[in-house]
């Protein structure tokens, strides 16, 4: 065995050695570096293709945009054009009539319930006169019997008190 010791440390010590195993790593080193170049230009050449694939479909995506974006102004026009304008709201809505009508049987003045239901009193004349008709009609009575009076509405609120029960 003491020859194969002598063999092994022979070429270990033998001044060429150093440089050949230097250059094995250098070429190895050399070789590795290629491959990795290689390997990071094919990679470079899908990223490239692939956004140029994502460009494509951006461009198409945007044209798809503006086709349904005109589209929907025009129905939003064909729209405008076809349905009728809301009709205004009135100012007096049927809870406000029947506090005007119940506060009119309590006995209070047309002018009094105007100002407190903040109506004005034209309108509240004409909500007593509208319902005064409407009740001759249905009762039979003669038109015009229950006009509200401004100087005494407590007379008035009792008749109608009296024929609404």
């Amino acid at each position: 065995m003491p020859l194969l010791t002598t063999m092994i440390t022979h070429w270990i010590l033998h001044p060429a050695a150093p440089f050949v195993a230097l250059t094995a790593g250098i070429a190895m080193c050399i070789c590795l570096f290629a491959t990795l170049k290689r390997e990071i230009q094919g990679v470079g050449r899908k990223a490239s293709e692939q956004a140029r694939d994502l460009s494509g479909t951006l461009a198409s995506s945007r044209t798809a945009i503006q086709e349904i974006t005109t589209r929907l102004d025009e129905a939003e026009q064909r729209a405008g054009v076809l349905v009728a304008p809301a009709p205004p709201k009135s100012g007096l809505n049927l809870s406000k009539r029947s506090q005007v009508l119940r506060m009119y049987r309590h006995g209070e003045a047309p002018e009094k319930i105007a100002s407190l239901m903040a109506l004005p009193r034209n309108e509240v004349d004409l909500l007593l006169k509208v319902h005064f008709l409407m009740m001759d009609q249905f009762t039979g009575g003669p038109t015009g019997q229950h006009q509200p009076s401004t100087k005494n509405a407590a007379p008035a609120a009792a008749a109608f008190a009296q024929e609404s029960r």
